[in-house]
């Protein structure tokens, strides 16, 4: 399956102008920048090795917060969004199965270039952008 992490170069520019602004209006409705601006209990207090630690603990609860936010708040949104990060027209959204769907988001995501440029590209149209 196509998508952000194998495609060519000119297909990446056209498709994430095309991805930015619904991606921006889904995270503000799911409301996301306030799920990663959570921090630990003592937070403050823990040294920079348990900070570390802390919010990559904190990062997995979120991660299954978000997923069920947007499963139940708005499925056409995330729906539309998985088409668009896959190049896959709306219509044909079943004639893929949800596993290969999974692995093309894991694949994105577990590419380093185009989460760091997503990171950039993005961070912008929040006021606390991404990686809080």
């Amino acid at each position: 399956m196509k998508h952000f992490a194998n495609c060519t170069p000119d297909e990446f520019i056209s498709q994430v102008v095309k991805f930015r602004g619904p991606f921006v209006d889904w995270v503000e409705e799911i409301g996301i920048p306030e799920i990663r601006a959570r921090r630990p209990e003592g937070y403050e207090d823990m040294s920079q090795n348990e900070k570390v630690e802390a919010i990559s603990k904190l990062a997995a609860e979120n991660m299954g917060e978000i997923i069920t936010i947007a499963l139940e708040k708005n499925p056409e949104a995330t729906k539309n969004l998985m088409c668009l990060a896959t190049f896959t027209d709306p219509e044909d959204f079943n004639n893929h199965t949800m596993v290969e769907y999974l692995t093309a988001i894991m694949q994105m995501l577990g590419n380093a270039e185009v989460k760091g440029f997503f990171t950039l590209y993005l961070a912008p149209a929040f006021k606390n952008g991404l990686n809080g």
